[in-house]
């Protein structure tokens, strides 16, 4: 390593994020297979305790996320990391991942969240634009589905679970 190398390359990063210390023993909790308690706010602010196991942790739109097996709903839940409060090993045993395979999980959504029933809920939504706006979105798909409907009346598709992160992103 060079002792005067430039700085070239440099990622998005939220300066103000919270939950941060949660990073290295979440990723370590689903390496090692240990289950977790994690007292957490919802975004309505309600305090809920989790017991969880870790499959997952993802980073999206500057902020990180852990999924896995919540123990009390039996389903798989994502978990904000700015919304933890405290996160110990909980005393039961570690249930292995049989429920979802994280390399097509988020295939049919944009952003974090994934409905209970996606493969249900998965529609074609077509979308207009103005043709300066049309020529950014050709050259930065809003999901790895979109195709060019009419490039004349500026249309694209996206085949997508509708989320509101969705919704978020489009307006």
């Amino acid at each position: 390593v060079k002792a005067n190398a430039d700085n070239v390359v440099s990622f998005q990063q939220n300066a103000q994020l919270k939950g941060l210390q949660y990073l290295s023993p979440l990723i370590d909790a689903a390496v090692n297979k240990q289950t977790l308690e994690i007292e957490y706010i919802s975004s309505g602010g309600k305090k809920h305790t989790h017991i969880l196991h870790p499959y997952y942790v993802k980073q999206y739109n500057n902020r990180w996320f852990l999924y896995g097996l919540d123990d009390e709903e039996e389903r798989i839940k994502n978990l904000a990391f700015d919304r933890i409060q405290s996160v110990t090993n909980a005393d039961k045993p570690f249930r292995k991942n049989t429920f979802v395979d994280f390399n097509t999980y988020f295939d049919n959504v944009l952003g974090v969240t994934v409905p209970y029933n996606v493969n249900e809920a998965v529609i074609t939504i077509e979308l207009k634009f103005t043709p300066n706006r049309f020529e950014y979105v050709k050259t930065k798909p809003l999901h790895k589905s979109q195709t060019i409907v009419s490039e004349e009346n500026c249309v694209i598709s996206i085949t997508v679970c509708p989320t509101r992160e969705l919704e978020q992103q489009l307006f």
